[in-house]
């Protein structure tokens, strides 16, 4: 009996430290506060107790494991996807991208050959512009020289003109002899119309009769009896001496300022100036100078 009632003592256990599950559970020896005595209950609860602290201490173990080839498979996921990416960039976007790159060099090509051309161009004509500055420069200096050419020949005409227009102021004995002239004003002469210069008349006989001087249609030439160009005011030994005779003047020869050894039909010599040529008007003007003859008084 005594040993039932031992038996059947009730057991004190002492609380013992408790874990959480996610941290494992660890088994410490139950403890009693209380001195009783070792029986079969009390090997039996330790036996338990030992059992669930080792279940828990491999599901702990377990779960550690799990956990660490969780992490392996991530990290090898995360691996094959950062693979999959290099892939996906080297099969589809490389080609495309280089492509860019090809293009984009052709375009710089292109660009650089066509700035290339275009100042290939812009230099040849810079250099066809500096040519015609340098032509216009040579013709400006020739235009330069032809014009005080023009200007030595216009004093010089200016001069013959003077002593033309004006023959008393030349003592000359050509002078002295003088048949008639024109003098300031010069003798307008109609188309098909012909001078005598000869004549004394103040319209010096123009009609339309052949005479001395004959004036073509339209006032575009003059034909004569004897004529003979030449290229200053002569004197009479001038036109007397001329050797190079002609019957008639072309168009072409036929301009104002054109000066003329011109013989009248009395024999008498004469100097005849083309001033002014009025095609609307069909008419011809000239300055007008005859010498005398010897018989003449």
């Amino acid at each position: 009996m005594s040993d039932l009632r031992a038996m059947h003592d009730p057991v004190v256990f002492a609380p013992t430290s408790q874990r959480s599950i996610a941290g494992g559970v660890a088994a410490c020896p139950i403890r009693s506060p209380i001195s009783a005595p070792r029986n079969g209950w009390t090997d039996a609860a330790a036996t338990v107790a030992s059992k669930v602290a080792s279940g828990l201490g491999d599901r702990r173990a377990g779960g550690d494991g799990n956990v660490s080839t969780m992490r392996a498979s991530s990290d090898e996921e995360a691996s094959g996807r950062r693979r999959g990416v290099m892939a996906a960039i080297t099969e589809h976007w490389l080609p495309f991208l280089t492509a860019v790159l090809v293009l984009a060099t052709a375009v710089v090509g292109l660009y650089a050959q066509r700035t290339t051309s275009e100042r290939n161009r812009l230099q040849d004509d810079s250099a066809s512009l500096e040519a015609q500055v340098r032509q216009l420069s040579d013709s400006n200096s020739k235009l330069l020289a032809t014009n005080k050419e023009l200007e030595a020949a216009n004093a010089k005409l200016r001069q013959q003109l003077e002593v033309t227009t004006n023959p008393t102021a030349d003592t000359s004995s050509e002078v002295a002899g003088v048949f008639r002239h024109t003098g300031a004003s010069p003798l307008v002469v109609p188309g098909r119309a012909g001078v005598d210069l000869d004549s004394q008349a103040s319209n010096w006989g123009v009609d339309s009769a052949g005479k001395d001087l004959y004036v073509g249609p339209g006032a575009y030439s003059i034909s004569g009896k004897t004529l003979a160009i030449v290229k200053a005011s002569p004197t009479l030994e001038d036109c007397q001496g001329q050797t190079v005779l002609q019957a008639s003047l072309p168009p072409a020869q036929t301009v104002v300022g054109q000066k003329l050894c011109v013989r009248t039909s009395d024999g008498r010599w004469s100097y005849v100036q083309i001033a002014a040529i009025d095609h609307a008007a069909r008419t011809m003007s000239f300055r007008i100078l005859v010498w005398k003859l010897p018989t003449d008084p």
